[in-house]
């Protein structure tokens, strides 16, 4: 079984709310600031996003082989801009980004 895992910033917007991490549409884990979570999930493509109350981030899409494991960071954009872009849809406030 191959492994995702994925960290989330310890960055200040957000710091009070919980982190919602969606693996092709389901609710897969709920993140903390500067948590990490490991998670086995079978081979295959994903599309994988982040979400916090009506903010989210673009998907990331992750391809995943058997026995290989994949590293994702979660992080808001710089403070200002993510404040702004609470008002103005889409609403694109965090970002996913792979770790190679």
């Amino acid at each position: 079984m191959s492994k995702l895992i994925i960290q989330r910033s310890k960055k200040h917007f957000g710091r009070y709310r919980i982190l919602k991490i969606k693996i092709c549409s389901d609710l897969v884990i709920a993140m903390s600031p500067g948590q990490t979570q490991t998670i086995e999930i079978p081979k295959g493509s994903y599309s994988i996003e982040a979400r916090m109350d009506w903010g989210r981030s673009t998907p990331l899409q992750l391809t995943i082989n058997e026995d290989e494991t994949k590293k994702v960071y979660a992080d808001s954009i710089f403070l200002p801009l993510a404040l702004l872009k609470c008002f103005i849809p889409p609403f694109k406030m965090f970002t996913l980004n792979e770790i190679k």
